[in-house]
């Protein structure tokens, strides 16, 4: 989705009768989709919630947050498997500055996996892309931004997405280009050596998306955090650079509320 058209979803959110609440304005917002198929009997999931919450306690990290105008994110984890399983392990959180940063690497290393099986990477972006809320025509998640990305840390093809097609990969491309229909700006991926799969062709291929989108390759054996930081880092500072509607368009948006509130 372009800008303008964020904009006016934007507007149409800002001026909605059934806005009771007013969100809280971010830089970016950022969906970590961690795969958890078949992860309830190995080390794979642990080694990356620790990945994640060094990345996040760390100051590349937040200087990249401080890049951007409101100088915040939000951010969640979702863990996938199978068709259907999809969880929100860690709900929005703001990350303004290091307590907060800290406190968000405290809940996704306390987070557990829920469940195993199969894989349904379409299913999970899918679930991924209605989190963002209004600027993906969702229920509001009491954050709006300009920028939304999901980083998918995978380690499978997808198996289990519906409908259970010749060339499975069909339905992880079409759940890819509909995120991006939504508004979803950004899809990027970090897979593993865990399957012989060649994951990271397949990711370039079916599942990445968007301006700086990228596939990151690493073994398993390897610490994965400096992977992760660096795929954050690039993501927020993109997110920091997007332009700040023009004080033009506020006014505008000012008047159309002002307008309807008047014709009630």
């Amino acid at each position: 989705m372009n800008n303008t058209k964020k904009i006016v979803t934007l507007m149409s959110f800002l001026v909605s009768a059934n806005s009771a609440v007013m969100a809280e304005s971010v830089d970016t917002e950022l969906v970590l989709l961690v795969d958890v198929s078949g992860n309830l009997e190995n080390s794979i999931f642990e080694d990356q919630k620790n990945a994640y919450a060094n990345s996040f306690r760390s100051s590349e990290v937040m200087d990249a947050i401080y890049q951007g105008s409101k100088k915040s994110i939000a951010v969640s984890m979702v863990l996938y498997a199978g068709n259907s399983q999809q969880y929100t392990a860690v709900e929005w959180m703001k990350i303004t500055d290091d307590n907060s940063a800290n406190a968000f690497a405290d809940a996704v290393q306390n987070t557990t996996a829920p469940f195993t099986g199969e894989n349904a990477l379409g299913e999970a972006i899918g679930y991924a892309s209605k989190k963002f809320g209004h600027e993906t025509g969702n229920t509001g998640n009491g954050y709006e931004s300009l920028y939304q990305v999901i980083q998918i840390a995978g380690h499978g093809i997808d198996n289990a997405t519906t409908p259970r097609r010749r060339h499975r990969e069909l339905n992880v491309v079409d759940a890819r280009d509909l995120a991006k229909a939504d508004g979803v700006d950004r899809i990027d991926g970090v897979v593993s050596s865990r399957c012989d799969h060649d994951l990271e062709n397949y990711f370039n291929d079916h599942v990445i998306a968007g301006e700086g989108a990228k596939t990151e390759f690493y073994q398993i054996e390897k610490d994965v955090t400096p992977m992760l930081k660096d795929q954050i880092v690039s993501e927020l500072i993109t997110g920091a650079s997007v332009p700040e509607p023009s004080s033009t368009l506020l006014a505008g948006i000012g008047l159309l509320s002002f307008t309807i509130r008047r014709n009630r």
